[in-house]
């Protein structure tokens, strides 16, 4: 039977024994639980409130334009003078009436719509960017609490072999075993409270970060593996799936698409417009009446009127090129960070598989030296804790290689690319649980 799957067999059996830690109240909770609770967080529901205040402003901005409904009321002393004769009396006026743009002044009102239009896009890309990274957030402090959970119980199972050991072997320290050797070997342990302790302090600090992201309170529980999720490592099917995807990039695309289906300026543009229907009852002196209907129509245009023109479709034309530089710039951006990203998660893939490599071997090292001193072939009793603090440092070290490969794939796991080869899209080969052999109970030696 070989040590993997030996080892993963004690670890089954194991794990309840040697790890009280971890009581039976806490609850196993998955992070696509809390990434489900992501959604109705204050944050995010701040982030998609910012959008619908532009909206409902867009709204009313809409509701404003086309037909105007208008009203007046004047009341005047009037005092006419006509020959020798002055004719003094009372007047009252109410005036309503309905307008209407035309030419420029309904361009200049589609125009106020479409700002607001722009604005509520760029909004929404800005909230969509915020959601999205809170979730990569919460997968990373997901990792860091997995990563502390785990550092806890290997310190923990660790001290309950090394601190037996080392009260056996403390008669000998001076004698057939150097002071220095021993010293050694207890700051080791001294250290691994220490890092018992850390891990402890920052598993609940991770614990915390999340309920910063939540919005709520989460009690302790035990964290899963969260790197079985099956990701795609192709950086050009990455790459177009951002440019689909990004929240950013989506609102630009559109934002310029809305600028460029809105269509050029006319000529007629610059006439400011609108056509007036008035009504008007008149009353004098209390008793006199009349009414007035008018219709009217007023327009106003600038002397120069081609250079405005020119001006107004330079404007427009330097709109345009400024959405397509910033989405040249997004793309370069994402790009970047995608290289930036895969390059991350391949170095820290290969250090994991060093570092797994030297654990096998830290660990059929300390076997050997356990089984030889228990033949009395080795003659140096703490060989085999000086063994088993490698394999201890060794563990450490995969943890930390497992938590920084975690949180480069959490950059890549919420990107979809249902185009990516299935070689490329595969989840790591093994769902690794935990670099812990069987330490409370003799280790057997590999067949």
């Amino acid at each position: 039977m070989s040590f993997l799957p030996r080892t993963l067999v004690c670890l089954t059996a194991l794990l309840p024994v040697a790890s009280p830690l971890f009581a039976a109240e806490e609850p196993v909770i998955e992070r696509s639980m809390l990434e489900q609770q992501l959604v109705h967080s204050p944050l995010a529901q701040s982030a998609r409130s910012d959008v619908q205040v532009v909206e409902e402003q867009r709204q009313q901005r809409s509701a404003e334009t086309g037909w105007r409904a208008f009203g007046a009321l004047n009341a005047a002393a009037l005092n006419e003078i006509e020959g020798e004769d002055n004719r003094r009396y009372d007047r009252l006026q109410g005036d309503i009436g309905l307008r209407h743009p035309l030419l420029g002044s309904q361009r200049a009102e589609q125009e106020a719509v479409l700002d607001l239009e722009r604005l509520q896009l760029r909004t929404q890309g800005e909230a969509d960017a915020r959601i999205e990274q809170l979730a990569v957030d919460l997968r990373k402090r997901y990792a860091d609490y997995w990563l502390n959970e785990r550092l806890q119980q290997l310190s923990e199972d660790w001290l309950q072999t090394a601190e037996p050991e080392l009260r056996k072997l403390s008669a000998q320290s001076g004698r057939t075993v150097l002071n220095s050797e021993f010293a050694a070997l207890a700051s080791t342990v001294d250290q691994a409270r220490v890092d018992r302790q850390q891990a402890t302090a920052a598993r609940e600090a991770a614990r915390r970060g999340m309920e910063a992201l939540l919005g709520q309170s989460i009690s302790a529980f035990q964290a899963v593996w969260p790197g079985s999720d099956a990701i795609c490592r192709s950086e050009p099917d990455i790459r177009n799936a951002i440019w689909r995807q990004d929240p950013e990039i989506r609102a630009l695309k559109a934002e310029l698409a809305v600028l460029i289906e809105q269509g050029g300026y006319r000529f007629s543009d610059e006439i400011n417009s609108n056509l007036t229907l008035t009504h008007s009852q008149i009353l004098e002196e209390w008793d006199d009446r009349g009414h007035e209907t008018s219709i009217g129509l007023t327009a106003e245009m600038p002397i120069a009127v081609a250079k405005a023109h020119d001006h107004r479709t330079a404007w427009r034309n330097a709109q345009i090129l400024q959405l397509q530089r910033r989405l040249e710039v997004e793309r370069q951006a994402a790009v970047a960070m995608i290289a930036g990203t895969i390059a991350r998660l391949q170095a820290t893939s290969a250090a994991r598989t060093a570092t797994e490599n030297r654990l096998r071997r830290a660990h059929y090292t300390w076997v050997e030296s356990r089984e030889r001193t228990r033949a009395s072939v080795n003659t140096n009793p703490l060989l085999p804790l000086a063994q088993s603090v490698n394999w201890y440092q060794t563990a450490r070290e995969r943890l930390q290689q497992e938590a920084e490969w975690l949180r480069a794939r959490a950059e890549l796991e919420g990107i979809r690319t249902p185009e990516c080869p299935p070689s490329l899209a595969t989840a790591p080969e093994t769902a690794w649980l935990t670099p812990l052999p069987p330490t409370t109970q003799p280790i057997e030696s590999p067949q």
